[in-house]
């Protein structure tokens, strides 16, 4: 009888080990690179967690993604190059390098791209636009919306992982990414706001009043995997 319950002790004790390093590793870094600089002034970068910083500017600098989540980065605007170390699949790729330039107050996406691994292709990087920060300076006559999307990890939140694609008017779409939040910057006015869900559920559509000046929150998140629930919360 105490062999048995030792052994259910022991079996406990590393389950609860193994969930709390899946749960630490699955954390991802977020990091602001200059802290004298209003966060309003700078641009707020989402990094693929198949890409780890290893230089900005050609000054050494980590900045590694989690398991199951992608690294944030504030920067202030201007034109950087970071370089990368980034890793797919069996194949790892050093001193990759990527430049752009990127504006106050916009949220990007910067993506691993490949082409013809298997006979000697090559990787690179995409910027992406995806809208804006929360920190942007919105004018007298707009609105910001920020989306905020739930954190979730493969193994105790499946839920609240993926896309969700919010589709504005009928023509605009920005994606919102678990754990993640993404803006988009509206006129005066009144404005549609299509939150896409999976094909087998129906589409949740919200009207939106810009009285301009202010900002809207909306958290978002997915229940029973795939159903998406919305709480609007105006600030």
């Amino acid at each position: 009888m105490k062999k048995n319950f030792f052994l259910v002790a022991i079996i406990s004790m590393v389950l609860i080990i193994s969930f709390s390093g899946c749960a630490s590793f699955a954390k991802a870094q977020t990091e602001t690179l200059d802290k004298s600089v209003p966060l309003e002034e700078q641009a707020q970068i989402i990094i693929s967690n198949s890409l780890s910083v290893t230089s900005i500017n050609g000054k050494s600098k980590f900045l590694g993604g989690g398991r199951f989540k992608d690294p944030v980065i504030n920067i202030p605007a201007g034109k950087y190059t970071f370089g990368f170390i980034a890793e797919f699949s069996s194949y790892i790729v050093y001193d990759l390098q990527h430049t752009d330039t990127f504006e106050a107050g916009r949220l990007y996406y910067l993506l691993l791209q490949w082409d013809k691994l298997a006979t000697g292709g090559k990787f690179w990087v995409v910027t992406s636009e995806e809208g804006y920060s929360e920190f942007k300076n919105i004018g007298p006559d707009e609105t910001l919306v920020v989306l905020r999307r739930k954190s979730g990890d493969a193994l105790l939140n499946a839920g609240e992982m993926g896309e969700i694609n919010v589709v504005v008017n009928g023509k605009d779409t920005y994606r919102t990414f678990a754990g993640h939040t993404n803006s988009i910057l509206l006129p005066k006015g009144e404005h549609k706001l299509k939150i896409k869900n999976d094909p087998l559920y129906d589409d949740v559509t919200i009207t939106i009043d810009a009285k301009g000046g202010e900002k809207k929150y909306f958290l978002i998140s997915r229940s029973n995997l795939m159903e998406i629930s919305v709480k609007e919360t105006n600030k």
